[in-house]
Order: C-alpha cells, then sequence, then structure tokens
C-alpha cells in the first residue's frame, strides 16, 4: 500500500506541520519532520535575503549528512519499537513448539542495540544541525560555531548573535534555543549552569541497560 503524504485533521493540514505526530487520510500514524524541508532550501531562503553566492559541494554535504542520520535515528527507533513488541508477544503463553518465544527471545537481544544506536544517533544530530541550519540562519553562516553546544552559547548572547547576521527573527531564535536544547544537556553530562552529572547515556551503560 502506497502511503499518502497527506493529514486528516484540516486544521493541522491547513498550516505549516509542526514536528511530530500527525495521522494521515489513511488512519496511519506519520511522524513530520518539516525541518528536513527547511534545509534542503537552504539556497532559496539565503537568496530571498539578496546573498548571492552560491553554497558549494561541501557545504550541502553538510545538510546531506544531517538529513541522512536523521532518517537513520528514524529508523532506529522503528525498529526498536517493533522489537520491544516482538519481544513482549509471548510472554507467559504457551506454545508447545517454542518458535514464539524464541523469536522473542531474538527479538529482546537485539533490543539494547538499538537503544545503543538511538542515543548515539541522538547524539550526533545534535553538532550535524548545528552545521546545516547555520545556511538557513545567518548570513555569516561560515562563523558559526559547528558544535550545538557553542551554539548554543553564542546565540544566547544577543552581540555575539548579531554578529552572525541572522536572517531569521533573532528574538524568537534565542528563545527556541532557550527552550528546546533540554535535550541534549541530558544526553550530555552538564545542565544549563553548567554543573557535571552523568548524562543519560552513561546512567544506563552504568546500570547496565545498553
Amino acid at each position: 500500500m502506497k502511503i499518502a503524504k497527506d493529514v486528516a485533521n484540516p486544521v493541522q493540514a491547513s498550516r505549516y506541520l509542526n514536528h511530530g505526530w500527525a495521522i494521515n487520510s489513511q488512519g496511519l500514524k506519520l511522524l513530520w519532520l518539516p525541518i528536513l524541508r527547511l534545509m534542503k532550501q537552504a539556497q532559496m531562503i539565503r537568496s530571498g535575503h539578496g546573498i548571492v553566492n552560491q553554497l558549494h559541494s561541501n557545504q550541502w554535504e553538510e545538510i546531506r549528512a544531517f538529513e541522512t542520520t536523521t532518517y537513520r535515528f528514524a529508523l532506529a527507533l522503528k525498529e526498536l519499537h517493533k522489537h520491544i513488541r516482538i519481544g513482549t508477544e509471548h510472554i507467559g503463553i504457551n506454545d508447545p513448539d517454542n518458535e514464539g518465544k524464541i523469536e522473542s527471545y531474538e527479538a529482546n537481544t537485539l533490543v539494547p542495540l538499538f537503544i545503543d544506536l538511538s542515543f548515539i544517533y541522538a547524539r550526533r544530530l545534535a553538532d550535524q544541525f548545528a552545521m546545516a541550519s547555520r545556511y538557513v540562519l545567518f548570513k555569516k553562516a561560515g562563523s558559526s560555531p559547528p558544535k550545538y553546544k557553542d551554539l548554543k552559547l553564542r546565540i544566547a548572547n544577543a552581540k555575539s548573535l548579531s554578529q552572525l547576521e541572522p536572517i531569521c527573527d533573532a528574538n524568537i531564535l534565542q528563545k527556541a534555543f532557550a527552550s528546546h536544547s533540554g535535550w541534549l544537556d541530558k544526553l550530555r553530562n552538564s545542565d544549563d549552569r553548567g554543573k557535571v552529572q552523568k548524562g543519560i547515556r552513561d546512567i544506563m551503560e552504568h546500570l547496565g541497560a545498553c
């Protein structure tokens, strides 16, 4: 069956979709990531702001790297969900041939691998986002930090941010980074105050979950 790339809810369909889940006309729950489309329009966005220099191949590679990792992250999460489901299907079921139990056992052995892989991709996405997004955020993209943690600090400083010459609303950009960077702090080893603590992945490995 071909999956319809539309939205059943007319209110959602009438506007630019937010990141997250939405039901399509077939009743299927789809994960929408409009940021990928935004990155692909980098050249058009820059041209619209009077920036005539064309993005070169290395810069497009940075954008494609973010796109590739995003798709792989989504695939890892999909496989994780599938193996968790299979791994719990035959718990407590009397299967004389043991086929179901074997299938569940094999699925459960792969769950830690997909958990670990998901954390790896999530952490990798942060810096790849910093590199890819600078072409749609700043006129002076080459001066933008390639690391997410450094980009977050620079955006928080109004003077430092202005030096990058944003081609978007600077106030909204600051609020977005201030409000939606907590996930990275949890993956890393520090909070917003710089206080060192164990990241989620370190904790899980310490407990033997991964």
